[in-house]
């Protein structure tokens, strides 16, 4: 775990994803996680850039990257919070790029490997960066 963020495992809605809050103990975030107050387009965005910068660094695999995505994608659509203007289409890009990733063999030509994934990571990575 990254010290400097204060980072931690948390278990929502059985999906596991990286939360970018300060000096919560995992028991205060679990609290905050299930009264639903803690997010906003802003904390969105954070999440969003953790779980990047896990995949980009390789401290999670493709497969795991492909999963928190999405599942966090689903609950901060589901809070309405979803990041608006360029953030947005740079999250909604890599949205489309996670979709396209497969393991399965041969791939179909818009479809995307482990490589080919963390590619689109690191440039919505450096997207972001410029943006935010």
């Amino acid at each position: 775990m990254d010290p400097e963020y204060g980072r931690f495992l948390v278990t929502h809605a059985n999906n596991q994803f990286w939360t970018a809050f300060g000096n919560l103990s995992p028991a205060k975030m679990r609290k905050h996680c299930s009264q639903g107050s803690w997010m906003n387009e802003s904390t969105a965005v954070r999440l969003y850039s953790d779980l990047i910068d896990a995949f980009v660094s390789r401290a999670i695999a493709a497969y795991e990257f492909e999963q928190r995505y999405l599942g966090l994608h689903r609950r901060i659509a589901g809070k309405g919070v979803y990041p608006s203007g360029e953030v947005g289409e740079v999250l909604d890009d890599l949205f489309g790029d996670v979709d396209a990733y497969t393991t399965l063999e041969p791939r179909q030509t818009d479809e995307l490997d482990a490589l080919g994934l963390l590619a689109a990571a690191r440039r919505a990575q450096e997207r972001l960066a410029s943006l935010c």
